[in-house]
């Protein structure tokens, strides 16, 4: 097919991000990376990744091993939770990190989590010292700094 011919053009399209050549894919997701570091986490982004992969919902419902695209729509809707069997194989499928792919619920999780390690450290630290409770402050610690310093490289 001619690279200035109609169809071409809409295959190779990608929302407002202009032409995606194999070359270029890398830079379009890095553009997708920005956008998700600079804005409000949604629940996740699953459609955005299925339209950029030209499958359709019926397509992906095939590669998750459901009988209709409803379940995906759902998905996508944010109308359904999504297993943690299906997000692997979302993970699979678009060759992303599920944490990019349910970046918000990632997010929400993250933050309680994070909170719930402050709130047992607290109340660790309120407890007479002994091996036992250094060993669990230590690992909370270590909990809490490995979250923090991921945090900074999550998109």
């Amino acid at each position: 097919m001619l690279a200035g011919s109609g169809t071409n053009r809409r295959l190779c399209r990608f929302g407002r991000f202009g032409r995606v050549t194999p070359s270029g894919a890398r830079l379009v997701s890095r553009r997708i990376s920005l956008l998700l570091m600079s804005a409000p986490k949604l629940p996740n982004y699953l459609r955005a990744y299925r339209k950029r992969a030209g499958l359709s919902q019926a397509d992906v419902s095939w590669l998750l091993g459901t009988r209709s695209g409803t379940k995906v729509s759902r998905y996508e809707r944010w109308n359904r939770q999504a297993s943690l069997r299906t997000a692997f194989a979302y993970e699979v499928i678009f060759g992303a990190p599920a944490r990019e792919l349910f970046a918000g619920t990632y997010h929400e999780v993250e933050r309680a989590t994070e909170k719930r390690i402050a709130d047992l450290t607290r109340r660790l630290s309120a407890t007479p010292a002994n091996r036992a409770t250094a060993r669990k402050l230590a690992v909370l610690h270590g909990i809490h700094h490995v979250s923090a310093d991921s945090a900074i490289h999550t998109p």
